[in-house]
């Protein structure tokens, strides 16, 4: 293993639920009558790409939008997402931290591999309050960098040719983002969240409910202490 890609916003810190309030309202400020229940919501995300979600629900439960409504439905639920962020702050998952850092003192390049916009990403990271920050990462792949969003591996592509690696490990908190990595040939760890866990993980490596720290440790016998270590995760690459 030559670098560690964490994926998708989600494998850094849960938002699923914040995302979901976040296009309620939007809707809502827009007169629309659509409710996105959980149920809903955890179905839609097996297919990636916020805008899409909406014109896919718009052809299927109408009424028409166009595609200047769309774009500023999906602004406006990014605006209510970064504010709720900003105030009501974001834990990174566990393991996470301890993880980056480690990677740190092996020298262990980190890109964080989003399909996501850039927006969204600063403002995730600074809702951390300075517990994760961009410099953890050497490389940060955003939407308005690639041309197709996962399950596409553009991001991971990007990623690969950037940080000139040939062995990277993947970690994903979704089948699609699974499906990117792995696509771009990346053995890759699912993380489900809490809007994804009844996803298709067979691609992954390994799936986890979280990376383990102290006070949330892993059951796994075979993990160190209780939880994912670079010493494991280079045994799970075979080096």
């Amino acid at each position: 293993m030559d670098a560690l890609f964490f994926g998708s916003i989600g494998t850094v810190a849960e938002t699923s639920e914040m995302q979901r309030r976040a296009f309620n309202a939007a809707f809502a400020e827009d007169g629309l009558d659509w409710d996105w229940g959980r149920e809903l919501y955890q179905d839609m995300l097996t297919r990636s790409g916020g805008a899409d979600r909406i014109r896919r629900y718009a052809d299927q439960h109408g009424p028409d939008l166009d595609d200047e409504r769309i774009a500023r439905l999906h602004a406006r639920k990014t605006e209510i997402f970064d504010k709720e962020m900003q105030e009501t702050g974001l834990t990174p998952r566990p393991g996470v931290r301890r993880l980056l850092t480690e990677a740190r003192k092996e020298k262990l390049p980190v890109a964080f591999v989003t399909a996501t916009g850039k927006e969204n990403v600063d403002a995730l990271l600074t809702a951390t309050s300075g517990i994760l920050r961009p410099d953890d990462f050497d490389l940060i792949v955003t939407r308005e960098m690639i041309e197709e969003g996962k399950p596409a591996p553009d991001a991971y592509n990007l990623a690969l040719e950037r940080l000139n690696v040939s062995h990277p490990l993947a970690i994903e908190d979704n089948a699609q983002g699974v499906s990117a990595a792995v696509a771009a040939g990346i053995p890759c760890i699912a993380t489900p969240g809490a809007n994804t866990t009844g996803e298709d993980y067979s691609d992954a490596v390994a799936v986890l409910p979280h990376l383990g720290d102290g006070e949330h440790k892993l059951p796994d016998v075979e993990l160190c202490k209780g939880y994912v270590t670079l010493a494991w995760l280079h045994r799970l690459t075979g080096d």
